[in-house]
């Protein structure tokens, strides 16, 4: 349904890679723990494989996604998907994925977002379904970040938000939440 990676570690040991980010190998390959989680957050998360052989890094980073899993799962698991890029083969690595759940129950909707094998290290995505006349305030959870930021449904329907991930193989998830006036 996504195009990500194979989430299954091997008992090659985790490393870093050029950039510093923590990466485990899947079954082959080698991808930021970041990208690897981004990939599971859309629906259920689950993780195995020799998690104990992972380092202290990796295992903080994956302690994060656990939370924000169980805190937003409810959330997730009602909401419509809004697909913001074509779709692709599963094979298909290269480009951009970019996925907007949205959770009308709870005014919250989520950006999951993949860059894939593309030269380009910024897209634009407009999205889907959100109130128009409402503010949004943006989390980033992928990268961690303490920064958020406002914007009105309206501006994110027609101009959108743009994206820079510097690296292939990196994703962003955001989390917008419709603020009460």
């Amino acid at each position: 349904m996504y195009r990500t990676t194979s989430a299954r570690t091997s008992r090659r040991p985790a490393m870093n890679d050029s950039a510093g980010r923590s990466t485990i190998a899947c079954s082959s390959e080698t991808a930021a723990v970041d990208f690897i989680a981004a990939g599971a957050l859309s629906g259920v998360l689950g993780l195995g494989g020799d998690l104990a052989g992972l380092p202290n890094e990796s295992l903080a980073r994956l302690r994060e996604h656990v939370s924000f899993s169980k805190q937003w799962r409810k959330a997730i698991s009602r909401s419509v998907a809004h697909l913001l890029t074509p779709p692709a083969l599963k094979t298909d690595r290269e480009g951009w994925v970019a996925v907007q759940l949205d959770d009308q129950e709870s005014g919250t909707a989520f950006l999951f977002v993949y860059r894939l094998n593309d030269d380009s290290a910024a897209k634009r995505f407009v999205l889907r379904e959100l109130d128009a006349d409402a503010t949004y305030e943006l989390n980033w959870h992928v990268p961690p970040t303490e920064k958020s930021q406002s914007a009105k449904g309206a501006a994110l329907m027609s101009e959108g938000i743009e994206l820079t991930l510097p690296a292939r193989y990196q994703a962003a998830v955001i989390v917008l939440k419709r603020e009460h006036s």
